[in-house]
């Protein structure tokens, strides 16, 4: 106790002092730059790029001006980069990376934004280097430039892309191509949303020879956009006329495609992260346990299993047979954490067997440690499978024949045990639920076979 008096003291003492400091405020400027960034990222989940970059432009704007943390700088040159790069606009996208690399020599694009092109164009501004800015050279006079000849004519293909797409319908496209200049094949490329990668479909000649049609299959035709670009090609596979191109295709909304589930959950936990990890950044702290998930289970379980050992108080009396028998009442706990964001959980755990006898009551401990995988980890039904080992003993409750009556005794089974099991918990709210989880258990010194079943509340923190 006297120890505890002193921390009692300094625990006081410094809740006083965080009560009489109040809160902190951001500025003004940071507020509005935070929303200008925050707009930004709404526009680009809807693909508004070009109003995207006008807010990032006012932000920066603003940074600049007032001064403000890196981190705003940071967070605007990389989505800056993000948005260009998603555009087709690769020197804007090295140029807004270097800049970012040019901030924080470390920085990385957030793995829910990141596609292998954006990958691509972060490595090479990397590899140029951070953005440096430099005096505008004297101009000096330019050579005259020498005469070139006159580019070899070249077919006009016509298109009009659709202004919009059904989801789970074919895109049907029509192009033509004068008859002066005859193709062997014309073919659309098409580029799925989330995908990096192109794929080609032949269109068809129609019967006046100047009119190819085709169709983008209607599995491409989910959701957000599609993209595309036409080409035609002569007898000898030299292309000689195209709509759009790789790095500037044609854009056609998809109506009727709606977020799938697990994009709006991974799109909102990466909101969190990111508003928490530049929070983190601005106050210079590192990583901790604040950072980690934990949860606390209190229930009680019962079981049964096989009784394999002497009765404790009657085994003189009794010829005994080992058989299956009851464990009717324990008390379970456990507390559980796992890194931020994963589905892998350490929990530690407590099952406290409680056996009611004819004149006596026992209490025996097992404890032991258990490694869960969520195999469904959203709201409100969670999945796991539990697999673990620990000590402590067993107890079965046995009814033995004495003398023309029957009287309770117990075997005790263990110490050693390892198990496995699976486990669901249904989310009341964030924060808390009811959880249920079946326990196989094969113990070892006194060998046995148990099988428990666990329900409790579940609290999640």
């Amino acid at each position: 106790m006297a120890r505890l008096l002193p921390l009692l003291a300094c625990a006081a003492a410094l809740v006083t002092s965080l009560a009489l400091a109040g809160p902190a405020h951001a500025s003004p400027q940071a507020e509005r730059v935070d929303g200008l960034i925050e707009a930004a990222y709404d526009d680009y989940d809807f693909l508004e790029f070009e109003s995207a970059l006008e807010k990032l432009g006012e932000a920066r704007q603003l940074a600049e001006r007032h001064r403000l943390d890196s981190a705003f700088l940071l967070e605007i040159h990389l989505l800056t980069g993000i948005i260009h790069g998603a555009s087709g606009d690769e020197a804007a996208s090295i140029e807004a990376f270097r800049r970012a690399l040019a901030v924080d020599p470390n920085a990385v694009i957030h793995e829910f934004y990141i596609t292998p092109t954006l990958d691509e164009l972060f490595e090479r501004a990397r590899a140029e280097g951070p953005w440096r800015d430099r005096p505008a050279p004297t101009p000096t006079p330019a050579p005259a430039p020498a005469p070139t000849p006159a580019p070899a004519a070249s077919a006009e293909l016509q298109h009009a892309a659709p202004p919009m797409a059904r989801a789970g319908q074919p895109l049907r496209l029509e192009a033509r191509l004068p008859v002066e200049a005859p193709a062997g094949r014309v073919v659309i490329s098409y580029r799925v949303f989330g995908e990096s990668g192109f794929r080609p479909v032949e269109m068809e000649v129609q019967a006046d020879g100047i009119t190819w049609r085709g169709e983008i299959p209607d599995r491409a035709i989910q959701r957000m956009h599609i993209d595309y670009y036409i080409q035609a090609f002569d007898r000898s596979g030299r292309a000689i006329a195209q709509v759009a191109g790789p790095s500037r295709p044609l854009n056609v909304p998809i109506m009727g495609a709606a977020e799938r589930p697990e994009d709006a959950v991974g799109r909102d936990r990466d909101r969190r992260d990111r508003d928490r990890d530049r929070d983190r950044d601005r106050r210079g702290d590192e990583p901790s346990l604040a950072d980690e998930v934990f949860h606390f289970t209190l229930g009680l379980g019962t079981g049964a299993g096989l009784a394999t050992g002497d009765p404790r108080v009657y085994a003189d009396q009794v010829n005994f047979n080992s058989g299956f028998a009851a464990t009717p009442l324990h008390l379970y706990t456990e507390f559980g954490f796992s890194p931020r964001g994963s589905s892998f959980h350490v929990v530690p755990f407590l099952r406290l067997q409680t056996v009611f006898l004819d004149s006596s009551t026992e209490f025996l401990p097992l404890f032991g440690i258990k490694a869960r995988y969520f195999l469904v980890d959203e709201m409100p039904v969670r999945i796991s499978f539990d697999g673990g080992a620990g000590y402590g003993y067993v107890s079965h409750l046995v009814s033995l024949p004495i003398d023309g009556t029957t009287i309770n005794d117990t075997t005790r089974e263990g110490p050693i045990h390892i198990g496995g099991g699976p486990g669901l918990v249904f989310m009341f709210s964030e924060a808390m639920g009811m959880q249920a989880n079946v326990y196989p258990m094969l113990l070892l010194g006194q060998f046995s076979f148990q099988l428990d079943l666990n329900v409790g509340l579940y609290f999640a923190f």
